[in-house]
């Protein structure tokens, strides 16, 4: 099974850390064969400066829409003759030898990742949650309410998913869309991935790759015990660090080995109880 490992690049950016991510596809053993594809949004005519240095990479350009997920999606339709695909953002490291082999051996027929975010709340306290937390950053409410916000709630991403036909699964359970891997058959059946305009709605979509593969019938899965085991991203190292502190081991491996339904279902019991 050929393997095509895709990353996005925004052409205003600057290229340092995609040329650090290609130089280590290049040196670090990663236990299989596999070929690199650049998708390049691109808003000024410019090509990327450092891709002669990369003969064997593919860089295809496109208009710069749909951000990061836009790119993947044009990625994985120009790599038809691939079995196995990996998506990866411009800034994302690898963390240690053979990652590949290891996605390859744990994705089977499910959605991979780095990161999953399973949370023991139902949409209505999630959507909470997220109003608890812009109101303790001081963040004005004009910038997250529903009808003129930018910022992401739970449900500004419920409508979305909706608008896109996805059925909202029953809590916001999704990997974090900065590495994924998956079978190209998983990207067949579910028409590839949801695509927003604006960057609200491009969140949303982070959110709604997971959700689409999950109303489908497919599962997702962390690629190791803790978050970023094989492939990490500078925007999520607190997250990497806290994952490895003793509390934070044990609160994942208790979300891995409990599934949010369950969770949700003991936290409403001890809630009725605490409330008698």
């Amino acid at each position: 099974m050929r393997t095509a490992v895709i990353i996005s690049h925004y052409n205003e950016r600057a290229e340092e850390p995609l040329d650090y991510l290609l130089w280590q596809l290049e040196h670090i053993e990663a236990g299989a064969v596999f070929d690199t594809l650049v998708v390049v949004n691109r808003d000024q005519g410019r090509d990327v400066e450092i891709a002669s240095k990369y003969q064997k990479v593919r860089f295809i350009y496109r208009p710069n829409e749909g951000y990061n997920i836009g790119a993947w999606d044009h990625g994985w339709r120009s790599c038809r003759d691939y079995g196995f695909i990996v998506f990866l953002q411009d800034e994302c490291l690898v963390a240690r030898k053979g990652w590949l082999r290891a996605y390859m051996r744990k994705a089977g027929d499910a959605l991979l990742g780095e990161a999953i975010v399973d949370p023991a709340e139902t949409w209505e306290q999630s959507q909470r949650s997220y109003e608890a937390f812009y109101r303790s950053k001081g963040i004005a409410s004009s910038e997250w309410n529903d009808a003129t916000g930018t910022r992401n709630t739970a449900n500004s991403i419920r409508r979305f998913l909706r608008q896109q036909g996805i059925e909202p699964q029953p809590t916001m359970r999704h990997l974090r869309s900065l590495i994924l891997a998956c079978p190209r058959s998983l990207l067949v059946a579910i028409d590839g991935f949801p695509l927003g305009l604006t960057y609200r709605d491009a969140v949303a979509a982070e959110v709604g790759i997971s959700q689409k593969a999950l109303a489908a019938g497919f599962r997702i899965r962390q690629a190791g015990l803790l978050p970023f085991s094989y492939v990490i991203h500078p925007q999520w190292m607190t997250e990497y660090a806290d994952a490895r502190s003793l509390s934070g081991a044990a609160s994942r491996i208790r979300s891995r080995l409990l599934p949010a339904t369950m969770r949700l279902a003991l936290k409403r019991r001890i809630t009725e109880r605490t409330c008698r």
